[in-house]
């Protein structure tokens, strides 16, 4: 009982403390009330303005939103819609709330239609501004502010920069391939002009023609139904700007209508050996497909390929070079394989020449240099290798490049008579070397042979070897021989030349003599060049093929007194200087003579060419003779062997009428 008393004791305690605190706080809100202070709107001081801001084109598209601070780009002289919404977030007290102002400054200017009243309590009021973007960057300020600045305000800053449009002008599809094969993919590719537009996007489309296929975004077309088919580019913005391709889906190949390349790489050799391990490559239109490798035997195959032309290529392979013709093309059949022969050569020396020496004066020297190249094609090497003492600059007017075979004078250079040494290094990996010192031999010159014939009979000629007789002035003895189509070339060290022809056997031409400018006859009669150094003459050795005869069914046995009547008025004498005769020639049976006959009596002059006397033995010799009135010279026309008419051979009559006439006279002046 003492216990629930003391209990309801506590309780009446509390009650009185309760009503004396909220006596005192009534009093408190009724003296604010007095003193003109805002009535409970004092608790809004916890609210929130906030301010979100989104654009879009003005013409229409997806609403972007924009976040403090941020840049962006929109394109210069298009317009665009800005949208402000501001929400009044008051948290515990309910009551509207006037906006004292949103502000919206466009590089620190106020927008003055920008504007936002009052905000109900926990909602939002948005506005719109349009406006047109300008080149260049710009910066946008919203700021938002309650009634008196009792409430908490927000604000955004972001910038954008006006870029200017470049539209797009033109589109091309570019390559070359028209093809495809059905159930096969071809790429293809498009350029838009300007290159620097600002929306370069297109879009790929294919419509269906003869044929069917599709193409996707990043224009990779797939046949898919043989025939014609066309492709569409068009720009992403202006679709009017577009351009076409026409590709033909082809059937696939089939495996029976392929054919093979077999290639067979061998070494020049006796027994052509094979070489392993040369690699080749394989083209078509200009373009690599492939590439193999010669196996031990020497072999390299390209299988399944297309019936059509290809070309192949060696890699360049250490100490050989190859004699095939790499520019022509290999037809390829069906189920056929085509064999390439490949054969390549080892490398040989390349052999530096000193030609000769001249003497320059004040102790100097000029070495003349040539090469030989031993193989068929053009090598390279360095040209300008020297050792020893050479004087002033060398100068090669040559590149590093080699010509094949072998070549004279190419370049000299200047030293002071010790050891000058060239040295070349051939693609075969040799050295070679020739060496100028001033007890070297002279320097060279050449000369040339070359044929020229006078065709009486126009008729085919006949090939035939010819050789030229060279005697220096140490009777030393050169030979050259040559033909109609091979010339004749020699070095010679400077110096007089006599020069002959040699005809062999029973020619069918006759020597009428040597032409050239640079060919001079002596008093005997026989020709001669005189060569200097560094000379390239060019001779040209002059025949006549014999005219032929027609044919007599009785021939006279005398020969025909007669003179030709169109003699040659400058016959070419024969050259007749031969210092060192030939060995003792072996008899032959007797042959036809060439002569030219010149007889001159009583003071008239008789030219007998090509008098042709059947052969025989002679009754008696043919000579030179020499009287007071009659001059008879003999020199190398064709003379017959048949005997000749003695002197006083002639008609007895004439020695009758002249007696009688002797007697008519007689009787005549008895009578007188």
């Amino acid at each position: 009982m003492k216990k629930l008393n003391g209990f309801i004791r506590l309780m009446m305690v509390f009650l009185v403390a309760t009503t004396l605190i909220l006596s005192s706080s009534l009093a408190a809100a009724s003296a604010l009330d007095q003193e003109g202070a805002e009535d409970l709107d004092i608790m809004s001081i916890d609210g929130r303005l906030s301010i979100d801001l989104r654009y879009k084109p003005n013409g229409g598209g997806d609403w972007t939103n924009i976040s403090e601070g941020e840049s962006i780009s929109l394109t210069a002289t298009e317009e665009y819609v800005l949208e402000c919404t501001v929400e009044y977030d008051t948290g515990v007290i309910t009551k509207a709330v006037p906006i004292n102002g949103v502000v919206l400054e466009f590089n620190g200017a106020p927008i003055d239609d920008f504007s936002i009243g009052t905000i109900e309590n926990n909602s939002s009021e948005t506005r719109e501004f349009t406006f047109t973007a300008d080149e260049g960057i710009h910066n946008i300020l919203v700021t938002v502010s309650g009634d008196d600045g009792a409430q908490t305000g927000d604000e955004i800053s972001f910038s954008y920069e006006g870029v200017a449009i470049i539209p797009i002008s033109g589109i091309t599809i570019v390559g070359d391939e028209t093809e495809v094969v059905v159930g096969e993919s071809l790429q293809l590719t498009a350029i838009v002009y300007p290159e620097d537009a600002t929306n370069p996007d297109f879009t790929w489309s294919v419509e269906n023609g003869t044929g069917e296929a599709t193409i996707s975004p990043e224009g990779l077309l797939q046949g898919t139904a043989v025939g014609e088919v066309t492709v569409t580019a068009a720009v992403y913005e202006v679709p009017e700007i577009f351009d076409t391709k026409s590709i033909t889906i082809i059937p696939q190949i089939a495996e029976e209508e392929k054919g093979s390349i077999q290639i067979i790489n061998t070494i020049e050799s006796e027994d052509g050996e094979p070489q392993s391990g040369v690699m080749f490559n394989l083209l078509k239109d200009g373009e690599p497909l492939i590439s193999e490798s010669t196996d031990e035997e020497g072999i390299a195959l390209f299988e399944n390929l297309e019936v059509g032309i290809y070309h192949i290529e060696e890699v360049e392979v250490d100490g050989y070079y190859s004699n095939f013709d790499f520019s022509e093309g290999i037809l390829v059949t069906a189920e056929n394989t085509t064999i390439v022969n490949v054969v390549n050569i080892p490398y040989k020396p390349l052999r530096p020449v000193l030609e000769g020496i001249e003497v320059v004066g004040e102790g100097l020297y000029r070495a003349c240099w040539g090469y030989k190249n031993d193989n068929d094609i053009v090598v390279d090497a360095e040209v300008s290798k020297f050792s020893g003492n050479p004087s002033g600059e060398i100068i090669i007017p040559m590149a590093s490049e080699f010509l094949p075979g072998r070549h004279s004078n190419v370049f000299s250079t200047l030293f002071d008579g010790s050891n000058l040494v060239w040295t070349l290094k051939g693609p075969d990996g040799s050295q070679r070397t020739a060496t100028a010192s001033a007890n070297s031999q002279k320097c060279k010159g050449s000369i040339t042979f070359i044929k020229e014939i006078e065709n009486l009979n126009e008729e085919d000629i006949v090939e035939e070897e010819f050789t030229v007789r060279l005697i220096g002035m140490n009777e030393d003895i050169y030979e050259v021989d040559f033909s109609f189509n091979n010339n004749g070339s020699i070095h010679l060290v400077p110096g007089r030349y006599y020069i002959e022809e040699i005809l062999h056997g029973e020619s069918q031409f006759i020597f009428l003599g040597f032409g050239g400018e640079y060919v001079n006859i002596d008093e005997d009669g026989s020709y001669y060049v005189d060569l200097q150094p560094h000379d390239e003459l060019t001779i040209t050795v002059i025949n006549q093929k014999e005219k032929k005869s027609d044919p007599d069914p009785d021939p006279d046995p005398d020969p025909d007194p007669d003179p030709d009547p169109d003699p040659d008025p400058d016959p070419k004498p024969r050259p007749k200087r031969d210092p060192k005769p030939d060995p003792e020639p072996t008899p032959v049976n007797p042959e036809p003579i060439t002569a030219t006959i010149i007889s001159v009596t009583g003071g008239e002059e008789e030219v007998v060419i090509d008098e042709e006397v059947p052969a025989a033995p002679t009754d008696s010799n043919v000579e030179e003779e020499v009287v007071e009135e009659e001059t008879v010279i003999i020199l190398d026309e064709e003379v017959p062997t048949a005997p000749l008419p003695k002197t006083g051979e002639g008609s007895p009559m004439l020695f009758y009428g002249l007696g009688l006439l002797v007697s008519a006279l007689g009787y005549k002046l008895k009578r007188k």
